[in-house]
């Protein structure tokens, strides 16, 4: 029923709610203190050898493999018949539909996907850190993924990665100079997109590597 600025405030609008809703029952959420999932960590057998997930390397290697898995899921799809569509909506919605499409159903695929890939990697974003508290639940979580997105590219397969990699170094080298680093990042990233106003993917690849997925 909603689309556009008002699908996206309603959907932060139910981020919120879930994160209010872990302040409310922390008895069974342990609130604001969290609990650390390390002693419920079991161990993963490979070629005969048992290998334990309370080991550091062995979970950001899982995580390594997962990103790997994305990336392919991700480009197959775009590069299927599926994909083909879900471009066109993006396009045109309204011409897509005239063609007989079911713009709706795609839509609902694009979303329940997606929602599900960043539901398996927020899981794994505690394993990697051996940790679930209220601040994986807080609204800036749901903000910064939209924020790499515009900044590498929406509607790119190496965008959001680039974008992630790119506010990760910058707020970690930035915030060593200042305390104000927010602010700093805050005006490279609007000047980054006056720059790049498709991200920085998206205007490679309109301006020069059109066959980029």
């Amino acid at each position: 029923r909603t689309s556009g600025v008002s699908f996206l405030i309603v959907t932060l609008m139910f981020g919120q709610t879930f994160f209010l809703a872990i302040l409310y029952y922390n008895e069974f959420t342990f609130g604001q203190d969290g609990f650390s999932i390390t002693n419920y960590l079991g161990s993963l057998v490979i070629f005969g050898k048992e290998h334990l997930y309370s080991d550091p390397s062995i979970r950001y290697n899982f995580a390594l493999i997962l990103l790997a898995v994305y990336l392919l899921i991700t480009t197959i799809i775009i590069l299927s018949p599926i994909g083909r569509i879900l471009i066109a909506i993006r396009e045109n919605e309204a011409r897509t539909q005239l063609l007989g499409y079911n713009v709706f159903s795609y839509k609902l695929f694009a979303l329940t996907f997606s929602g599900a890939l960043a539901g398996i990697s927020g899981a794994m974003h505690a394993l990697l850190f051996s940790y679930i508290g209220t601040t994986f639940a807080e609204i800036h979580h749901s903000i910064s993924p939209l924020l790499w997105t515009l900044l590498g590219g929406a509607g790119t397969v190496i965008g959001p990665l680039l974008g992630t990699g790119i506010m990760y170094y910058l707020i970690d080298f930035i915030s060593g100079i200042t305390s104000n680093y927010l602010l700093v990042v805050g005006v490279l990233l609007v000047l980054t997109i006056i720059w790049f106003p498709l991200g920085i993917m998206g205007t490679i690849r309109q301006r020069w590597l059109k066959w980029l997925p």
